[in-house]
């Protein structure tokens, strides 16, 4: 059976291009319905609960998130790949949040969105594997079958319940729930390496006394343990996290790879089973960010600081711009830190993707015409591999961007990152790339054919119209957000260049705006 798709964007354009352009029955996917009102797109999320749904981020009506939000609080199932015309961070802190599946800027790029949907279908399948169930006879069962307990394990007491009504009573021995991950594995190895690491805890437990049940599981190995008789819970528990962290150790030894275990609390009977299954999974989460062998046993406790990954970023993006690489170093490794004591996986990730498109978006408005490689060296990188990934390319920038190859694609990317303080200008950007005023000037008039001047109030205007029409903010905030000391000179100069003042411009587009 195939995936249901809505798309819901305010430019019919972009509606008829992604409709067009992705081969949806290829993908196993097809379209049932579109529209470019976020209200109507509410009505038509609750009519088909569709399970891919693609939304432009600011639409009229109701917004992308606010659709995300609707569809996780209606307890929906559906994948969402948000589309934005905005690569601010705190759009995507908020798509975090509700469970957003992928974040695309605009202008889309199809290859990427395309990508971005085979994905999800894939989550999708996973997902339709899992719930399948092997037939079960409708009598009182007192020992459940190996299909049940990991069923029992995932859906809770969903599982129990009888075609007929009622629920299966069923006999669970106790135990813990085992999972097994494994970090920044040799392309060699592929997707052989869980089928190649299996046996070595199988092997491993079994020999310690244990009794093993295995499960299924893309991406990760997957176990019921038994406690041994006779001895108490918690002593048995931590016997086999004894048993497992040599296991791990075992394996990676001579190798770069890194394994990581997750162990959780006891279960005695289907609803701690339930617990103990979701309570490890949350475990194995945060084995992103272990940089050697380890057993986690619960969750470590997050940094509920009130600092600000955003600005973070942005601190790393302006010491890229300004091509200082000891400041992009330091500025660089406090946000890892932070990242680090997060210890949240998708946020993570994140921000290191961010990093990476707005790097490259600066490279490009540089000149830099053969980018550098995201070189990824192993299979399912972890935190530090990431982190140093990511450096290297921020470096390789960094360093084309101070040979000085392209000093007005340079001169370009400052006035992006400054045009909004009001007291930027030619003298300041003159003064940042060492260079005479008088020279930057001419050489900027003969690249350009416009003057330095002209350029800089034409992008504050730009950003000025961007922030009246995707936005509910007061004309006079926004003046000063592009630049405008004074609203009143603003409001002039906005006149001048289009024809009208900047309230006649929203509401042209938007009539009942203020």
């Amino acid at each position: 059976m195939s995936y249901s798709v809505i798309i819901l964007d305010d430019e019919p354009l972009i509606v008829s291009g992604i409709s067009k352009s992705i081969p949806w029955e290829a993908e196993n996917c097809r379209l049932v319905a579109s529209s470019g009102d976020g209200l109507k797109g509410k009505e038509l999320i609750d009519k088909y609960k569709p399970d891919i749904l693609i939304s432009d981020i600011i639409m009229p009506g109701c917004s992308g998130l606010e659709l995300a939000e609707h569809c996780r609080k209606n307890h929906y199932k559906t994948k969402i790949i948000i589309l934005s015309a905005y690569s601010d961070f705190h759009y995507a802190q908020k798509a975090i949040t509700y469970k957003v599946s992928e974040y695309i800027i605009k202008p889309i790029d199809f290859d990427k969105l395309l990508q971005s949907i085979r994905t999800v279908v894939q989550e999708l399948d996973a997902e339709r594997r899992s719930m399948k169930a092997e037939p079960v006879e409708t009598s009182r069962l007192t020992q459940p079958s190996v299909q049940m307990l990991f069923d029992i394990a995932r859906h809770g007491d969903k599982a129990l319940e009888q075609p007929g009504g009622g629920k299966r009573s069923i006999s669970i021995h106790p135990g813990v729930v085992i999972s097994v991950q494994f970090y920044n594995v040799p392309f060699e190895l592929g997707d052989n390496v869980l089928p190649l690491m299996q046996g070595p805890f199988i092997t491993g437990l079994n020999d310690a006394g244990y009794s093993l049940i295995r499960g299924s599981s893309d991406h990760q190995l997957l176990f019921l343990c038994d406690l041994t008789k006779g001895i108490d819970f918690e002593t048995s528990r931590q016997r086999i996290v004894k048993k497992v962290g040599e296991v791990a150790r075992g394996i990676c030894q001579s190798r770069d790879m890194v394994c990581v275990v997750a162990v959780s609390g006891v279960y005695k009977d289907p609803k701690s089973l339930h617990k103990a299954y979701k309570e490890n999974q949350s475990i194995i989460e945060e084995s992103y960010f272990e940089s050697r062998p380890a057993v986690l046993t619960s969750i470590q406790k997050r940094d509920e600081s009130d600092h600000d990954a955003a600005l973070t970023i942005h601190n790393v993006l302006h010491q890229l711009s300004n091509s200082n690489e000891g400041k992009l170093r330091q500025d660089y490794q406090q946000l890892c830190d932070h990242l680090e004591s997060l210890r949240n996986r998708e946020f993570a990730k994140h921000a290191f993707r961010e990093l990476y498109w707005q790097a490259t978006n600066m490279a490009s408005q540089a000149g830099m015409i053969k980018k550098p490689d995201l070189r990824q060296e192993t299979m399912n990188e972890n935190f530090f591999a990431d982190q140093k990934k990511v450096l290297s390319y921020l470096l390789e920038i960094c360093g084309f961007l101070a040979s000085g190859e392209n000093i007005i694609g340079r001169l370009r990317i400052l006035i992006d990152n400054n045009y909004h303080d009001p007291d930027f200008g030619l003298a300041q950007a003159a003064e940042s790339l060492q260079l005479s005023g008088s020279y930057l000037s001419r050489l900027f008039k003969e690249k350009m054919n416009k003057n330095f001047t002209d350029y800089l109030m034409e992008l504050r205007l730009e950003r000025a119209k961007e922030l009246l029409l995707h936005t509910d903010m007061k004309i006079e905030k926004i003046a000063n957000k592009v630049g405008f000391v004074n609203h009143n000179y603003f409001g002039q100069v906005f006149k001048r260049v289009t024809g009208m003042t900047p309230r006649q411009f929203r509401q042209q587009q938007h009539p009942f705006a203020e």
